[in-house]
């Protein structure tokens, strides 16, 4: 017997950071849906007019110790029974759903997930056919986004794998685990903006030079236009992964995924073998080709992060 999950029932988590006016809006309509357990798990903010507007919100305010990044709710350890035992929802705080898009979202996505014991959670695809063209990155994102809306899975749905845009979690989902990337997304009209992707680029607010100079969450790179700041990401994600392609544990997950190539005459370990190629920042101008170059390293860590081999190590670690 399936059991109908309305908005009320679900914990939602906002993932907050030095940003004001996405989140009030975000929140407005959490409101208008009937959400009722609105969490704002926020990442240490210091911007003042999103402080006060925490210290006066009816929701349950999360002030967290340090920022802990866009996987907050899991990595600050303090949802942890939520987490294990019940759904919940997670969403970046500058999603918004469209106009629309109806209000039952959770018994939507909670009915997805029924159907589709195998994946792990369902959210909002991202709209990208309305950005504005004078928003500078239309073209990265459109190029960069356009991989999600093309694997079919079922009329309205598409797999595609979700990080923190909004979406329904089944219970027991962690980042580490190779099936938190499992999931569905779904088609109009249960879509959302991505609402930074409408900013005018030549045209940025106080909040929004205030925001890009605090930033500290690497993967919001299309969000960050100072070149020297997505030059120091890409520092700091090439850090990892030389730490990673230098441990033991990935030279003897080498060996063994070129082994089970050649014993089974597949290359379907090949996405697990080979270091990814550098390439110097240092001379780069473009500021689209950093962005390109730090989204494409974050997953290729991700990826590394998340596959069995690794996780089976990262336990024995343990």
């Amino acid at each position: 017997m399936t059991i109908i999950m309305e908005n009320k029932d679900v914990n939602v988590f906002i993932i907050s950071f030095n940003r004001l006016k996405y989140l009030v809006q975000l929140v407005a309509w959490l409101e208008k849906a009937g959400f009722e357990k609105i969490h704002i798990v926020d990442n240490n903010s210091t911007y003042p007019p999103l402080l006060d507007y925490l210290r006066n919100s009816q929701h349950t305010v999360h002030r967290l110790d340090k920022n802990y990044g866009h996987l907050a709710v899991w990595e600050c350890g303090k949802f942890k029974d939520i987490i294990d035992n019940e759904y919940f929802i997670v969403t970046d705080f500058d999603i918004l759903p469209v106009e629309e898009c109806p209000l039952g979202v959770t018994e939507y996505f909670k009915n997805i997930l029924d159907k589709h014991p195998k994946f792990t959670k369902a959210g909002f695809s991202l709209k990208i056919d309305d950005l504005p063209d004078f928003y500078n990155y239309k073209k990265n994102v459109i190029e960069w986004e356009s991989q999600f809306w093309k694997n079919k899975l079922a009329d309205g749905l598409f797999e595609a794998s979700i990080d923190t845009t909004f979406a329904l979690y089944r219970p027991g989902i962690y980042p580490t685990q190779k099936k938190w990337w499992r999931s569905i997304r779904t088609d109009f009209p249960y879509i959302a903006r991505h609402l930074p992707w409408y900013e005018n680029s030549s045209v940025v607010d106080e909040e929004g030079i205030y925001y890009q100079k605090n930033i500290k969450n690497k993967s919001s790179f299309w969000s960050v236009t100072d070149i020297d700041l997505l030059k120091k990401y890409n520092e700091e994600i090439w850090h990892e992964l030389d730490a990673i392609y230098a441990s033991p544990r990935w030279k003897f997950l080498q060996i063994i995924y070129k082994t089970l190539n050649f014993v089974f005459h597949k290359d379907q370990f090949g996405r697990k073998i080979g270091k990814k190629q550098k390439i110097s920042m240092t001379d780069i101008t473009n500021i689209k080709v950093i962005q390109k170059y730090n989204k494409e390293l974050t997953q290729e860590l991700g990826t590394i992060q998340a596959s069995e081999g690794w996780q089976f190590f990262e336990r024995f670690r343990k």
